[in-house]
């Protein structure tokens, strides 16, 4: 009877020690992390099988918009670049994205040429059946709410981006991006 009291203590004492080294591990900052005034919060997103996403890789269409700049060189910055790359830092995939024509972006998100588009694309039920959207990311000057857009029935992956989308409005990422790329210009008031 005592070894059984003996070992039930032990066994208590290994379950608290591996909490406390679980929560430890949680604690822990990795040693490539940014300085803690600019760290990013993250929380990871599970993809499932069943989405286009191969390889870790999750290829982002683009087109013109608004809101992605290229330069001379070809590289492409802006507001939709930097939310698909946190998109990626969230689900742990990596982003490429696939510059097209807006006027093929469809035919090509058809072909699986890529996963979605995140390019100004404003949410319509014009094109419902065939497409679907994620939850708003932004809501542009003219009252449009813009989305990524998937193929109709790749519900795995929109999941994926809705879930992103509101971790980062909940964990103030997109607020930081909002700022970075939409300034809000002060105005002084003359009395």
């Amino acid at each position: 009877m005592r070894k059984v009291t003996v070992m039930k203590r032990y066994l208590k004492y290994i379950m608290l020690l591996g909490v406390c080294i679980f929560a430890l591990a949680g604690c822990a900052k990795k040693a490539d992390a940014q300085p803690e005034s600019t760290e990013i919060v993250t929380a990871e997103v599970e993809v499932k099988s069943g989405t286009t996403i191969n390889d870790g890789v999750l290829l982002v269409g683009i087109s013109s918009s608004p809101y992605i700049a290229e330069d001379e060189n070809g590289k492409v910055e802006g507001f939709e670049i930097d939310l698909a790359n946190a998109i990626g830092e969230l689900t742990l995939l990596d982003v490429k994205f696939v510059k097209m024509k807006y006027s093929g972006i469809y035919a090509e998100l058809d072909t699986s040429a890529f996963d979605c588009v995140i390019s100004g694309v404003a949410i319509s039920d014009n094109v419902d059946n065939v497409y679907d959207f994620s939850v708003p990311y932004y809501t542009d000057d003219n009252g449009n709410n813009l989305g990524a857009v998937v193929k109709s029935g790749n519900n795995k992956l929109l999941n994926v981006l809705n879930k992103s989308i509101a971790v980062l409005k909940n964990n103030g990422k997109m607020d930081e991006l909002s700022e970075k790329w939409f300034p809000v210009e002060e105005t002084s008031s003359e009395e």
